[in-house]
């Protein structure tokens, strides 16, 4: 049940929403309030049973989920596109990432994370941004990291974060241009999850139409 200001006032009737990455952490509620707002959503997902449950109890619609590789981001924005007719928004999310030490890391910690789970992020990222550009421009795409790529940069998880919080801004300065913004949403450790739900979906409205190469961090200072 979604509370507080209508989210009908966004602006994202019709919009076309691809959610990429998990099913967990706040995804469930950030998909509860794209629909809300009235935009369709298609949810790719690691655990594409869980992707469906969560589409299955969304308002309004038709949304769509499947499965997700990090390795096809081409062909996920495609099926997004062949879905909606569009591609308007991207959300791309990652799972929780290793704690510890950098220099005590694995060569197998540092391969998951960046060769793997921050790649497939820039590679969907690119594959969105060119989608939307095909279509005319205009789009908003966020990046969703953890509070581990802010001043703490803790271990591999701060790589990955850092990098994502970097490749938000570098993707606003190359997308600009062409009417696309880009930014970043932290979840900080006291977020909660209808609160960084209800803050991603503001970066992804008209509202932020002048918000760009941002990061916005929800749920208290995370610079520990």
């Amino acid at each position: 049940m979604i509370t507080g200001p209508s989210p009908s006032a966004l602006g994202l009737s019709g919009r076309v929403a691809l959610v990429a990455g998990l099913a967990g952490g706040f995804v469930p509620e950030l998909c509860a309030v794209l629909a809300a707002a009235g935009a369709r959503v298609m949810l790719a997902a690691g655990d594409g049973r869980a992707a469906h449950a969560i589409v299955a109890g969304l308002p309004g619609g038709p949304h769509a989920a499947r499965g997700h590789d990090a390795d096809a981001s081409e062909a996920l924005v495609a099926a997004a596109v062949a879905f909606g007719g569009r591609l308007d928004i991207l959300f791309t999310l990652a799972g929780e990432g290793g704690e510890g030490s950098l220099a005590q890391a694995g060569d197998a910690a540092w391969d998951a994370a960046i060769g793997g789970s921050l790649r497939g992020r820039y590679m969907l990222c690119r594959a969105a941004g060119e989608a939307m550009k095909a279509a005319g421009g205009g789009g908003r795409i966020v990046v969703v990291a953890g509070d581990a790529g802010m001043a703490s940069a803790r271990g591999v998880a701060g790589v990955e974060d850092g990098g994502a919080l970097t490749m938000a801004r570098s993707f606003a300065r190359d997308l600009g241009p062409h009417g696309i913004g880009a930014n970043a949403l932290v979840a900080g450790p006291g977020a909660r999850a209808l609160d960084a739900a209800r803050a991603a979906t503001f970066l992804a409205s008209p509202w932020a139409s002048y918000v760009a190469g941002h990061a916005l961090v929800v749920g208290g200072a995370p610079m520990r």
